[in-house]
């Protein structure tokens, strides 16, 4: 969510009512890979690939470009298909924090429902 001051917001407590398997996409450095067989490059290659899949989860895009999250929602989907029950990743507005998404809304109960008006909102700027 990009709320702007004045907003509303719907924020939910929400239960899970199964164990979850999951996707954990959540962004880590990657470690740099000292080993000296012949597998080197090869696994420095899938630690590389690991990172850029979970950077592009956590990219805020434009809300107007339509095709942005296209790579992305075709690897949920294959996700999905093999039996997860979502993918937890990096917050675009927070790189601390995390998201998940739930590919199944049954798999967890809402317990509390309330609105919320945002009162401020802090850009921290860069040159």
């Amino acid at each position: 969510m990009r709320p702007w001051k004045g907003a509303y917001l719907t924020v939910a407590n929400v239960a899970v009512i199964k164990e979850l398997k999951v996707v954990d996409l959540r962004c880590r450095d990657p470690e740099p890979i000292e080993s000296k067989n012949e597998n080197s490059l090869e696994e420095k290659w899938w630690v590389f690939m690991q990172y850029t899949v979970c950077r592009n989860f956590a990219i805020p895009y434009h809300p107007s470009d339509n095709l942005a999250y296209i790579p992305t929602q075709l690897m949920a989907c294959a996700f999905k298909a093999r039996g997860y029950d979502g993918i937890l990743y990096t917050s675009a507005m927070n790189l601390r924090g995390y998201n998940i998404a739930l590919f199944d809304p049954k798999v967890a109960s809402i317990e509390s429902v309330e609105r919320v008006t945002i009162d401020d909102v802090t850009y921290i700027t860069r040159q």
